[in-house]
């Protein structure tokens, strides 16, 4: 079974901002709640009509909600490097 591609910070923000939001299954087009399926893990996440697997509705709406905006807008890790101290630091 593939990983579920969502860290454990995105599922917490699934869970805590999105559980309202309302889903469409894409085999029966219902809808539903995002909090309706439970703990979003990394297994597989079954329409609770039909069965379908709802993992790629759940990735994208992670990609297109608002609560994400911030974490998607974060910039990328400093890239930190070695350097050799100043001689003057030396002699002071």
């Amino acid at each position: 079974m593939e990983r579920f591609p969502l860290d454990a910070d995105e599922r917490a923000i699934l869970f805590l901002c999105c559980s309202q939001h309302v889903l469409n299954c894409p085999a029966c087009r219902n809808t539903f709640r995002l909090g309706w399926l439970g703990p979003i893990g990394r297994d597989a996440h079954p329409c609770p009509m039909c069965g379908a697997e709802l993992g790629p509705v759940i990735v994208a709406h992670s990609r297109t909600c608002d609560n994400f905006a911030a974490r998607q807008a974060r910039k990328p890790p400093t890239k930190v490097t070695r350097q050799m101290p100043r001689p003057e630091a030396a002699t002071a």
